[in-house]
């Protein structure tokens, strides 16, 4: 007995949809299908790329913030334009290629900001570093003229004192037989210009002890020195004097020469004579600031230096005996300073 079911030509046998009677064809079909989205797939991949590589190209660093309408200028007439077959495909390619570039360009402004906001930072702390050093080295040249204008200022107040003690010096002391210690308490201490504080001296009173043998010395070789010249001039005048006497006949002369020469002899080489009025050596200013046994010692080598000159020949006996002699009248007659 049929049924509307089979009216209608609809086939009601179970075993039409058993699975597995359909098993093998479904997955022919399914394998095909897979191969055929992966071909389509891959050949619209390529294609985009294609499409993507031309825009690139014709549109370069400007791709970020072009427009279709005057990209689409641009681009129409390269043949990789038609790769995309659609103006729908082209255009949203383009979009999405748009925006890709556009994010790159926001990505890379941020990396570059970062990178210039590091930058900025390494070049303020190395300006920074620069002008701690360069506030250092100022300040350290501060100091350091500063020092030198306190040594300079220092040394100038030395050279101040050392120049005010030896015209002290040169003032008050005129002969060079006193000691520091005597010449202080004699004639340096009392200053009214305060040049006997020997404190203001760089090494105190070992400067000051220092400076005064400096200018003793100086003063025992100019005093030495200048009363040597006046020695070989008094010497040079009584020599003359008694060689050069014309009032007499030769042959009186020739028999006074002997004795003349002893005269001579005895005149110059004793000093004790030299120091009478006779020889005017006493009214010298000189003759009281050189010692007693300086003055004769000089006296006597230069009476013999100038009597050798004019032939008179002194033996050592002579010498001798008149040194004797000078010391005997010395201690009676002779001018002490």
């Amino acid at each position: 007995m049929a049924t509307a079911a089979d009216a209608a030509g609809v086939v009601l046998d179970p075993d039409a949809y058993d699975d597995d009677a359909t098993d093998g064809t479904r997955d022919d079909e399914s394998s095909n299908f897979d191969a055929q989205w992966r071909r389509a797939t891959t050949e619209k991949r390529a294609d985009v790329e294609a499409f993507e590589a031309m825009v690139r190209a014709r549109l370069g660093d400007g791709l970020a913030d072009a427009r279709w309408e005057r990209a689409l200028m641009k681009m129409r007439r390269d043949a990789r334009f038609r790769a995309l077959k659609t103006h729908s495909e082209r255009r949203a390619a383009f979009d999405a290629l748009r925006r890709r570039a556009a994010e790159e360009k926001r990505e890379g402004e941020k990396r570059r900001r970062a990178a210039r906001g590091e930058d900025e930072a390494d070049a303020d702390a190395r300006r920074a570093r620069a002008l701690r050093a360069r506030e250092s080295e100022a300040s350290e040249r501060r100091r350091r003229d500063e020092r030198e204008a306190r040594f300079r200022k220092e040394r100038l107040l030395d050279d101040e004192a050392e120049a005010a003690f030896q015209a002290l010096c040169a003032e008050r002391v005129k002969t060079y037989a006193r000691s520091y210690d005597e010449a202080f308490r004699r004639d340096l201490v009392g200053d009214p210009m305060g040049r006997d504080d020997v404190s203001r001296l760089r090494g105190g009173e070992a400067r000051a002890r220092t400076l005064y043998e400096a200018h003793r010395l100086a003063v025992e070789a100019s005093l030495k020195a200048e009363f040597e010249k006046l020695a070989r001039r008094i010497i040079d005048k009584l020599v003359v004097r008694e060689l050069s006497d014309e009032t007499a006949a030769n042959e009186a002369r020739a028999r006074r020469r002997a004795s003349a020469l002893d005269v001579i002899f005895d005149g110059a080489l004793a000093y004790a004579r030299a120091a009478e009025d006779e020889f005017e050596l006493v009214d010298d200013v000189l003759f009281a600031f050189v010692s007693d046994g300086d003055k004769k010692q000089i006296w006597t080598e230069c009476a013999i230096d100038i009597l050798s000159r004019h032939g008179v020949k002194i033996g050592d006996d002579r010498v001798e005996d008149g040194e004797d002699e000078d010391e005997d009248e010395d201690e009676d007659g002779a001018v002490s300073e």
